[in-house]
């Protein structure tokens, strides 16, 4: 949806935009794999999964991801927690905070060597109730790098809104988002379902592809 979702609770589908949104699992546990290959090209490819459960003091995920090949790779292990720390499950205010410790490496073949960081990401979200919610969320707060310094990993300040009415299925989003390597973008999106199973997204963005779609199948 235009990249846009950083207030929405979507379970695993917040990983790695917002980790607050967490919360929004469906059910007790949750499981997710992708595989790439862009162009039909392997060395572009790549191979990930994330795994979550609920538990009393919150919900916990899991989650991987690698990329590239022989002459260079990169790989990336994350831990994520969210919590309700102010209202309940029942609707209306509240707060949840999401946290994320993400090991990233990159191994470049021939003399080159590897590196390896530490990133941490964090992430809030906010019920406003009616079916209106908040978002805020950041990447690499403690400012990683490659090359003890050198090569500093990008960082993204993000905050939005997400509207899911109770009458209607369908989900609006618009957020706000700053990469540290580029200007502020606006970033719009909607989903609705107009017959089950089908679902239909379109997104808007003011950086990078301009426009996005798709369709999916649930159950």
């Amino acid at each position: 949806m235009g990249g846009a979702s950083v207030g929405l609770s979507a379970g695993l589908g917040s990983l790695g935009l917002n980790p607050a949104g967490l919360l929004g699992l469906r059910g007790l546990f949750e499981l997710q794999t992708d595989a790439d290959r862009p162009f039909g090209i392997g060395e572009l490819g790549g191979a990930g999964g994330s795994v979550a459960r609920s538990a009393r003091f919150g919900t916990v995920a899991l989650s991987g991801v690698r990329s590239g090949f022989e002459l260079y790779r990169e790989t990336a292990l994350g831990v994520s927690i969210a919590r309700r720390v102010i209202g309940n499950a029942s609707g209306g205010l509240g707060l949840d905070l999401g946290l994320t410790v993400a090991y990233r490496s990159v191994a470049i073949g021939g003399d080159f060597g590897s590196d390896a960081t530490l990133g941490v990401d964090a992430g809030a979200r906010v019920p406003l109730g009616a079916g209106l919610s908040w978002g805020l969320a950041a990447t690499n707060l403690n400012a990683p790098s490659w090359g003890g310094g050198a090569e500093p990993l990008a960082q993204m300040l993000s905050t939005g809104l997400a509207y899911t009415p109770s009458a209607l299925p369908l989900v609006l989003v618009a957020d706000l988002a700053k990469d540290s390597r580029y200007p502020a973008a606006v970033r719009l999106g909607i989903e609705g379902a107009p017959v089950r199973p089908l679902k239909l997204r379109l997104g808007l963005a003011t950086l990078g592809s301009p426009t996005t779609d798709g369709a999916a199948l649930w159950t």
